[in-house]
C-alpha cells in the first residue's frame, strides 16, 4: 500500500505497537520504495528504543533523491517515556500486590499460631479436669 499510493504524504503509526525490527522492516520496504514525499511519520506510543528515531533519520533519502523522511524525535522519546512509566506503574502495583499478600501471609499465620495456642491451652485445662493433681482425692458423688 505505501509503495503504490503516491499520494500519501503523512503517516501516523501512534499505539500500533510496534518493534524496532517491525520499524525497520516498514521503512525498508515499505516508506523507502514508495514514490511519496514524505512530511511526517508519527511514532508515539509504540515500543521502540531511544536509537530507533535515529536510525530514521539517518537514511538519506526515502524514495527519491530529494525526498527525505523526518522521523520526529521527540515522538520516539513520548514513546520511551509512556513505556518507562507504564513499567513504573506497574512495579509500584507488583510492590503493593506483593505487600497486601506479605500482609495476609503474617495474618494467617499469626491466627494459626494463636489457634495453636488455644488448642493447647484448651487440652491442658481437659487434662487437668480428667486427670486431678496427685494431692488431691478425687470426689466421689
Amino acid at each position: 500500500m505505501l509503495c503504490c499510493n503516491s499520494a500519501l504524504t503523512e503517516l501516523s503509526l501512534a499505539k500500533c505497537r510496534l518493534v524496532d525490527s517491525q520499524l525497520e522492516l516498514l521503512v525498508t520496504y515499505g516508506i523507502e520504495r514508495s514514490q511519496s514525499t514524505w512530511t511526517s511519520l508519527s511514532l508515539r506510543g509504540n515500543r521502540l528504543s531511544p536509537f530507533s528515531g535515529g536510525s530514521v533519520d539517518s537514511r538519506p533519502s526515502l524514495g527519491g533523491p530529494s525526498q527525505a523522511l523526518k522521523a520526529d524525535n521527540a515522538d520516539v522519546k513520548a514513546s520511551m517515556a509512556e513505556f518507562k512509566a507504564d513499567v513504573k506503574a506497574d512495579n509500584a502495583d507488583v510492590k503493593q500486590q506483593l505487600g497486601k499478600a506479605e500482609d495476609r501471609w503474617l495474618s494467617v499465620a499469626q491466627e494459626g499460631y494463636s489457634e495453636r495456642r488455644l488448642v493447647d491451652f484448651l487440652k491442658e485445662q481437659q487434662l487437668r479436669t480428667l486427670v486431678p493433681p496427685a494431692d488431691k482425692k478425687p470426689e466421689l458423688p
